[in-house]
């Protein structure tokens, strides 16, 4: 299980009776004081951190691996962040729809209407 709180990202398991937090700073190169929304993938092997400040970071779910680290400039609360496949990330506020790709890359998409993201086997 991974829940975020003011002190970091913890990792709680069954083994470990009090879990050290894994500080923001070390996941993101931007100054974030708490997580907005977080998606795992559905191999449980890829986690996205979408932080305050609007910077989103991509990684394994271990932590050990930082693949990217995007400004998204979402920082509204009702923010929605989806896995799409383990090589992209879906963000979605209002009209608005990003793909952020495990390498960095970015296609952002306007719509007339608000959207919600739906997680499927094989997209979103």
């Amino acid at each position: 299980v991974i829940v975020a709180n003011q002190n970091g990202i913890y990792q709680v398991s069954h083994m470990s009776r009090t879990p050290a937090p894994i500080p923001f700073s070390n996941l993101f190169s931007s100054k974030v004081t708490n997580v907005r929304a977080m998606a795992v993938s559905a191999s449980h092997q890829h986690i996205a951190l979408l932080g305050d400040t609007g910077q989103l970071y991509l990684g394994s779910s271990d932590f050990a691996t930082k693949y990217t680290e995007v400004q998204t400039n979402l920082t509204d609360p009702n923010t929605e962040i989806t896995w799409c496949g383990i090589e992209a990330v879906v963000c979605s506020y209002g009209s608005t729809l990003m793909i952020v790709g495990r390498s960095g890359e970015t296609v952002v998409y306007s719509y007339d209407g608000p959207l919600q993201l739906i997680s499927e086997v094989d997209g979103v």
